[in-house]
């Protein structure tokens, strides 16, 4: 399976997740959940891009991918956080949601794919 595709669905997560954590800043002086979601989200395209990168370490690119998948479970957890807050629309959140889900279960899917 290739990663670009899947790297290209992080990067426009990533931009979300991103404006996401400005609006909470901007609207709601909401620091420490914006910290938060800001780290985990982004980090999510890193780590994937990241495994890309040595298409020939095996053990990295698994390993990487699994790290991948926790930064998504994280994303997870603190949009639900933020969501039972009140401070985002439930259809933004519902949207966010759904998209890191898919996105978990493509690096789950790539990680996979990775020969150990």
């Amino acid at each position: 399976m290739s990663a670009k595709p899947l790297n290209t669905g992080c990067y426009h997560f990533a931009v979300r997740i991103a404006k996401l954590s400005q609006t909470l800043q901007n609207e709601r002086s909401e620091t420490v959940l914006s910290s938060k979601i800001i780290d985990c989200g982004t980090a999510i395209g890193f780590l994937v891009s990241e495994a890309e990168q040595d298409p020939n370490n095996n053990d990295y690119n698994k390993s990487t991918m699994q790290s991948g998948q926790k930064e998504a479970k994280q994303t997870l957890y603190w949009l639900k956080i933020i969501e039972g807050t009140g401070w985002i629309p439930e259809t933004l959140s519902f949207g966010l949601k759904s998209d890191c889900e898919i996105l978990r279960g493509r690096i789950q899917l790539a990680t996979v794919g990775v020969n150990t």
